[in-house]
């Protein structure tokens, strides 16, 4: 299972994007996993425990034995927060960020 933590809702991905999401996962199932809410004026370790919390929260749920990857954009301290996060799992979970042209094509996803 792939999870897709963007502001940008799996409908929406172009056909490109969606092949290579499924080219990483196992069993061919991507999910959407809202990010939460930050604010500009959220202090630094607010957002910290916001990106440990979330990273708990999505193990809870899904265990790390069914996720192949995390596709993870958003607030830079949230994101850096949570792939390292993930890193520290027993199962490391493998996290990805979009890359897209300057037109807004999708190119492909990079790895952290």
């Amino acid at each position: 299972m792939i999870i897709n933590m963007t502001e940008l809702p799996i409908m929406n991905w172009s056909p490109e994007q969606l092949k290579a999401a499924c080219r990483m996962c196992t069993d061919g199932v991507i999910r959407g996993y809202e990010l939460p809410t930050i604010l500009p004026q959220d202090n630094t370790i607010y957002v910290q425990g916001m990106a440990v919390e979330t990273e708990q929260n999505i193990m809870h749920q899904f265990g790390t034995d069914s996720i192949d990857a995390i596709i993870v954009q958003g607030e830079p301290i949230f994101v850096y927060t949570f792939v390292n996060a993930c890193k520290g799992e027993l199962k490391k979970i493998n996290c990805y960020s979009p890359c897209y042209d300057s037109n807004g094509k999708f190119v492909k996803f990079r790895r952290f």
